[in-house]
């Protein structure tokens, strides 16, 4: 008897990973207030994303939002972005201050900004580039008390601290201080671990909520979808 072939099958990938195109103007995600997005005092959390900026932010005092809820100043309550001097900053209303790293982002490239609070000890708060910390900060207060629904790629109104370039894998965690000293940058894309509240994985469902929460996501511009522009 001659031996039986069997064709090869390919196995089939994983959604192919990308990005969303965030154009400087108007175009920004959201969705609404929840308390999933509200930290409360002492309680852990970490805000993280991959950023890929193609310009400089010019808003004088947030410089370019990533994700937050309301905007910089005395209606927000917290808000993570890019500094106009290509800083990560972590602003949190309760204390009226900014957390910020010292690391400058680089241009045209891929940059993993995080922001955790872990417990209650000194130097809790901590604001990480690509794996490196160097605002460590004691905190421990209620951040919020504002009415703003969470926005990603510019503030409450898309029309101020708006963020020009790529976002991709964006996971919030309220519950838990996914990092807390020095790491590697995930090489994969982010998974719903224990208490994610929101994760966009800018796949082939670019715009879709893929925690347990499955909240909706209003895409205003609207912000579109890149395949090939990935941090993976």
């Amino acid at each position: 008897l001659k031996p039986r072939r069997y064709k090869r099958v390919t196995p089939v990938s994983a959604a192919a990973n990308g990005s969303g195109v965030f154009n400087g103007t108007s175009k920004y995600l959201s969705a609404a207030r929840n308390t999933a997005f509200l930290p409360v005092a002492n309680e852990d959390f970490t805000f993280e994303a991959w950023v890929y900026l193609t310009a400089t932010p010019t808003e004088p005092v947030i410089g370019a939002q990533i994700v937050g809820l309301g905007e910089y100043g005395t209606d927000s309550d917290w808000v993570f972005g890019v500094t106009s001097s290509l800083q990560a900053s972590l602003y949190l209303n309760a204390t009226i201050t900014s957390y910020t790293n010292t690391t400058t982002l680089l241009l045209n490239t891929w940059n993993h900004v995080a922001a955790s609070r872990s417990g209650t000890g000194t130097n809790n708060l901590k604001v990480f580039v690509n794996g490196v910390g160097t605002s460590f900060t004691t905190n421990s207060t209620t951040v919020f008390s504002g009415l703003r629904n969470l926005t990603i790629g510019a503030d409450q109104n898309g029309d101020e601290a708006i963020l020009t370039g790529f976002i991709s894998n964006l996971r919030i965690v309220k519950g838990t201080a996914v990092y807390t000293a020095n790491f590697t940058p995930p090489t994969a894309p982010l998974t719903a671990i224990t208490n994610t509240s929101l994760l966009l994985l800018m796949n082939a469902t670019p715009f879709v909520d893929t925690s347990v929460n499955a909240f909706t996501i209003t895409n205003t511009g609207p912000v579109t979808y890149s395949s090939s522009v990935s941090p993976f």
